[in-house]
């Protein structure tokens, strides 16, 4: 049977490096026989500004963000999908802003007992991936950044896969020279159709 993937880009620029690395990534992945589905959340319309700590997710039995808008229709149908995988620039030190709406949002995903501290989490998805573009070092945002949702994975017991690309070119143009980069992108498309292994 097919994996299904949902590949979340956050990038605000069209044919920037990380719309770039996700399109190799989500072309491998397909080729590999995968169905994906890409969604920029760059276009979607929020009713809030993110998530308002309102708690109302903790109070209902479905594991759904109370908040009515696109981005909480996107996280209702994450658990349906075998893979999420979360495609960032790294501006500062993190995910950008666009990315960490939806990743908030997903607090609804778990449900916390706040007498003992205990917790379950939504099923589904069992591999997040990310993959992540900076200008700079491995040492500075990206890997900052590798330690949130590597985090989450960890969290929520699910597998982790990343591709990390620092020292990204400021002309996208360029990344199209470093095929290291595709390589890598191909490879890691290939794994999460279920077709290889990284």
């Amino acid at each position: 049977m097919a994996k299904k993937i949902l590949m979340l880009c956050s990038s605000p620029r069209k044919n920037g490096n990380t719309n770039m690395l996700a399109g190799w990534v989500a072309a491998a992945a397909e080729e590999a026989g995968a169905k994906v589905e890409v969604v920029d959340v760059t276009k979607l319309k929020l009713k809030s500004a993110g998530c308002t700590a309102c708690m109302g997710c903790q109070k209902r039995a479905k594991f759904e963000c109370v908040i009515r808008d696109e981005v909480s229709t996107l996280v209702k149908r994450i658990p349906g999908f075998d893979a999420v995988v979360f495609a960032t620039p790294v501006y500062f030190f993190g995910p950008n802003a666009q990315l960490k709406v939806v990743l908030d949002r997903m607090f609804s995903h778990i449900k916390i007992d706040m007498k003992t501290g205990n917790y379950t989490h939504v099923k589904g998805y069992p591999v997040i991936g990310l993959l992540a573009t900076a200008g700079g070092d491995l040492n500075e945002g990206l890997n900052i950044c590798k330690m949130t949702f590597k985090t989450l994975a960890e969290f929520t017991g699910k597998k982790f896969e990343t591709l990390l690309v620092p020292l990204a070119p400021g002309n996208p143009a360029e990344l199209l020279k470093r095929e290291d980069v595709r390589k890598k992108a191909i490879k890691l498309g290939r794994k999460l159709a279920g077709k290889q292994r990284a």
